[in-house]
């Protein structure tokens, strides 16, 4: 993904109920940022909202002005320590499943 490519990456969840998106924030061309959003798309319960929840949400909005926090930027470093926390996991996450694979075979 280029630096000014406004275009993001989007990951859904693996039930499908939610997606990650992840797109680059060419505001400052001197401050590279990553706009993380998440967004919902349903759930294996999705369906009419009751009442309930819907004055709930109405009255976040009017007494917060936002229903949920569901968008962050990251700037650079905090970018970087993502990634650095992402690889750890995926190689943790890796030599799991390859201790699993050898026990199974």
């Amino acid at each position: 993904m280029e630096l000014n490519d406004r275009i993001g990456k989007i990951y859904k969840c693996s039930c499908g109920c939610a997606a990650l998106e992840m797109t680059n924030d060419d505001f400052d061309e001197h401050d590279p940022r990553l706009d993380v959003c998440i967004w919902r798309l349903g759930s294996p319960n999705s369906g009419r909202r009751t009442w309930r929840d819907r004055i709930r949400w109405c009255w976040n909005m009017l007494r917060l002005g936002q229903l949920y926090t569901d968008d962050i930027i990251l700037d650079f470093n905090t970018v970087q320590e993502l990634r650095r926390g992402l690889e750890e996991w995926s190689n943790q996450a890796y030599i799991k499943l390859m201790e699993k694979d050898d026990a199974n075979t």
